[in-house]
């Protein structure tokens, strides 16, 4: 790895990875020369496919070969650089689900032992890393990637928060990294402690330097000023929060870092470009193309997570109440209130909304499908399936078929 810190001649820009149009899909791209600096507003996920080259992330630079995988965050510079320019670097991006970030940073226990592991580790290696499990992740959402339904988007949520953690995990084996430049440590130390009182001159103490001396290294390594970076960081936070139902304003103020609403406002217009109600409109509208689920509180979106994660088993409320340290009384309340259902209903819709995606996009049988959404009897399966859909499972599949030769 080279350690030495770079100047980046050209300001950031965005759009290329992230943004509405890379909701839940792959981005396939190519590089034959040098990119320019790339800062996104999101986190996302990369896979190199073809060719050899360098990452360089926030004044340090890592190599890339095919099978390594990188987790950009959205305050990291990157720039792409292939090492030959007749054999062009091409990789595929995958966006960071913004409810499923949510949900990991405030319903994981864990996840803060993952944190400062995945920002020091955003590239893992397959020479250096086990990333066999993590690929398998990536070719089911490729499996998954034309298919816009609800029920595929249950699957690509769930697939998403899996590539997470398995990333996270492995970035935990790796060893400790030595003589990391000044601007990589300042803006890690940032995303670790935005939520505390942060200066220009504390952090500086910090690290042994002049504040001058911080200032310049992270502008002329990131793009960013020392301040925008800590604003940026504050607000994607607050925005993943906004996404919480029922979340009042001074908790995400407190949770994102800021101390005054006036400002926290200021600044989201600032990095965003819209006010936080935009935001909020933009990235939980629904259209025949896009399909987003609405925004849940903290208890609700855990057990809709694990929901997620086990339509295909015994699933009851005493399991989920068990694992999730709910009462059962309150789950029934919780689900009836936000979907007007009993709890049997809601996990019904769900395994049919999973068995839509194996309809469309496999080709497994009708009593496989059965077995795979959960459903012990294949009669209850068509039965379910029916009386919410109004069709039976191979009239739907043959619809699918239809569909997509028409396209």
């Amino acid at each position: 790895m080279n350690n030495h810190e770079r100047i980046l001649f050209d300001a950031p820009i965005k759009g290329m990875f992230c943004g509405t149009n890379h909701y839940l899909s792959f981005s396939h791209h190519e590089f034959s020369q040098r990119s320019f600096p790339i800062l996104e507003e999101d986190s996302y996920f990369l896979l190199v496919e073809k060719g050899i080259g360098e990452i360089y992330i926030n004044g340090e630079v890592f190599p890339l070969y095919p099978g390594c995988v990188c987790w950009i965050q959205g305050f990291q510079t990157v720039v792409l650089t292939p090492f030959q320019t007749e054999q062009p670097l091409k990789f595929s991006t995958y966006m960071y689900d913004y409810q499923l970030a949510n949900y990991l940073m405030i319903c994981q226990p864990n996840v803060s032992g993952y944190l400062s592991s995945i920002l020091e580790f955003p590239v893992l290696e397959p020479k250096k890393a086990d990333c066999e499990e993590i690929y398998q992740i990536l070719r089911q959402l490729a499996d998954y990637d034309a298919i816009m339904s609800p029920g595929s988007t249950l699957i690509k949520v769930a697939l998403v928060g899996q590539l997470a953690i398995l990333f996270a995990r492995q970035a935990l084996k790796q060893p400790s990294p030595e003589n990391r430049c000044l601007a990589w440590r300042a803006s890690v130390y940032l995303a670790a402690n935005s939520t505390k009182v942060i200066t220009l001159t504390t952090t500086a103490k910090m690290f042994s330097v002049t504040g001058n001396t911080l200032e310049r290294a992270i502008k002329l390594n990131t793009g960013q000023s020392f301040s925008q970076m800590l604003d940026r960081v504050r607000v994607i936070h607050a925005a993943s929060y906004l996404l919480h139902k029922n979340l009042p304003l001074n908790d995400i103020l407190r949770m994102s870092g800021f101390e005054a609403a006036p400002t926290f406002f200021r600044n989201f217009k600032q990095v965003m470009g819209i006010t936080p109600s935009e935001y909020r409109d933009a990235v939980t509208c629904y259209t025949p193309e896009r399909f987003r689920g609405p925004i849940y509180g903290e208890p609700l979106a855990g057990i809709i997570y694990y929901l997620y994660c086990h339509l295909s088993e015994h699933v009851t409320l005493k399991t989920i109440s068990q694992n999730l340290f709910f009462s059962e009384s309150s789950i029934r309340t919780m689900l009836f209130q936000s979907f007007g259902m009993s709890f049997k209903d809601v996990l019904n819709l769900f395994r049919i909304r999973y068995a839509e995606s194996l309809l469309a996009g496999t080709d497994l049988s009708l009593m496989n499908v059965s077995t795979m959404a959960g459903f012990n009897a294949y009669t209850t399966f068509i039965r379910t399936f029916s009386k919410i859909n109004h069709v039976l499972p191979s009239e739907y599949r043959e619809q699918c078929e239809v569909s997509r030769r028409e396209h």
